[in-house]
């Protein structure tokens, strides 16, 4: 009796043990080879430092993420080319989803009185070369016949592009001779260039990095300017 009795529980024993292989096989084959989750996965582009209103974004700025499509938003951005050279609407912090209702693109993001500007760039009005294409320059002018420090007239204008003579995008390495620096400004900020080129010899200053604080402009149209420019509009007023 005894003997059954051992012959029992051993089998019971070794029935208990290859269960619990065969439990512990199939729950390892389950978690690493079967997928539980099924739904579909998709790509969706989030901020990967803080983004400013008006910045430019360029591919450091963004990273793509996988996420479920029940998670899907329609205003999610999920491709590269729809979010790179876009300027945002809103503050954007770090981690947060892109929106493309966020997003201006490039051909709106103009003011109606802004223009394309040339201004002839020296050897010494380039600092020996060191303004390039994205640089942060003031322009002052130094008054002609007045004994006092040059005036600012531009704080802080990024430089778009440098040109040559034939308006052909120039490399870094540009030679000695002279060159155009392409600037985007509206109205009040032409007629001061303008004016000041008239009164003096305009000064670039280039600054260190961007996150210098803006100059203060301090040049100011002469009287007399403002005076002939709203004779010549009332002129040019259709009757």
């Amino acid at each position: 009796m005894n003997l059954t009795k051992r012959v029992v529980i051993k089998t019971v024993l070794i029935c208990l043990g290859v269960f619990l292989l065969i439990a512990a096989g199939a729950v390892y084959y389950i978690y690493n080879y079967m997928a539980f989750d099924t739904e579909q996965r998709y790509v969706a582009y989030v901020a990967t430092t803080n983004i400013k209103i008006g910045d430019i974004i360029n591919e450091s700025m963004v990273v793509g993420k996988d996420i479920r499509e029940s998670s899907l938003v329609p205003s999610m951005v999920h491709s590269l080319d729809d979010v790179i050279g876009k300027k945002t609407k809103v503050e954007i912090q770090a981690g947060d989803y892109i929106a493309n209702y966020n997003l201006i693109p490039d051909n709106e993001w103009f003011t109606d009185d802004q223009r394309y500007t040339v201004v002839e760039l020296g050897v010494k009005e380039r600092l020996a070369g060191l303004i390039k294409k994205d640089s942060l320059i003031d322009i002052k002018v130094n008054l002609s016949n007045v004994y006092d420090i040059p005036k600012i007239v531009l704080p802080k204008v990024r430089v778009l592009d440098l040109l040559d003579e034939m308006g052909n995008s120039l490399t870094d390495n540009v030679s000695g001779k002279t060159v155009y620096a392409k600037l985007m400004l509206d109205e009040e900020q032409r007629n001061l260039l303008f004016v000041a080129q008239e009164k003096g010899t305009l000064i670039t200053e280039l600054y260190c990095n961007s996150i210098q604080n803006t100059a203060i402009q301090s040049f100011k149209i002469p009287h007399e300017y403002i005076i002939e420019k709203a004779i010549t509009d009332e002129d040019n007023k259709p009757n």
